[in-house]
């Protein structure tokens, strides 16, 4: 699924949690734009994937923001957010 050398963050605020979450995945709530780019910018990790509830404005917003700041990263939103996700993988949510 996802590569063991990537970051997996999860935007989601109020609805942190509902239905779990991707297995490996660190919270930081999307209204915290500068921790989250500090947190890629000091991982050593360079394929970043970002995840919220719907897939549609928190985590696009997030990853625009990485990407403007956060050089030699790979940054990627993950389609559907939560929802398509946990539907489609049920075996790496926890």
């Amino acid at each position: 699924m996802f590569s063991p050398s990537a970051l997996i963050i999860d935007v989601r605020d109020h609805d942190y949690g509902l239905g779990g979450c991707i297995q490996n995945a660190i919270h930081i709530p999307h209204f915290f734009p500068q921790k989250i780019v500090n947190r890629v910018n000091n991982s050593p990790f360079i394929f970043i994937y970002v995840y919220c509830q719907c897939g549609l404005n928190r985590s696009v917003k997030i990853a625009n923001i990485l990407r403007e700041n956060c050089f030699g990263k790979e940054i990627f939103v993950i389609e559907g957010g939560f929802i398509q996700f946990s539907d489609e993988f049920r075996q790496f949510i926890v």
